[in-house]
């Protein structure tokens, strides 16, 4: 039986989307945010730079993760396929990339907070509407492999 796939953009809308269930806020909201001249970028900077180094270090535990199954197994292909039952979003689901994305997430709310509405950018949007741009595709790619973001709301309506 073929192995149903999802288009990798329709993960990240979907993905996107899926703030919206939690957020009090339903104004409508710009799919896409062009933040050049607000104080988003220098952090936008940033957390490329660390989802890269985060994405480097999820491929290479996930390339060992295989190879140790090829060990055990000396198949390449069920060595794969064990491995992703065991972790079936991927790579993605690697503690460094979690991390990076819950510090940013929270970093644009706290930097959304001192701004006015006009300059605020939802963290979805954020980390991942932002990479969907031929020079983060590679980023925007792997994160929209996320089955859901790693953060929560508490009962004040606050990012946690």
């Amino acid at each position: 039986m073929k192995e149903r796939t999802v288009d990798w953009s329709s993960r990240a809308e979907s993905l996107m989307r899926a703030v919206s269930d939690l957020r009090l806020d339903t104004s409508t909201r710009p799919t896409r945010y062009d933040f050049d001249n607000t104080r988003h970028t220098a952090l936008f900077e940033q957390y490329v730079g660390e989802l890269r180094h985060a994405k480097a270090w999820a491929d290479s535990w996930w390339t060992s993760l295989i190879k140790m199954e090829v060990q055990r197994t000396d198949n390449p292909t069920i060595a794969k396929q064990l491995v992703k039952i065991r972790n079936p979003v991927g790579p993605v689901a690697h503690g460094s990339v979690i991390a990076v994305v819950r510090k940013y997430w929270l970093e644009c709310v706290a930097m959304n907070a001192e701004q006015p509405a006009a300059e605020q950018v939802p963290p979805e949007q954020f980390l991942l509407g932002s990479l969907l741009c031929p020079a983060h595709e590679e980023l925007a790619r792997f994160l929209s492999s996320l089955p859901y973001w790693p953060i929560g709301m508490d009962a004040d309506g606050r990012w946690v």
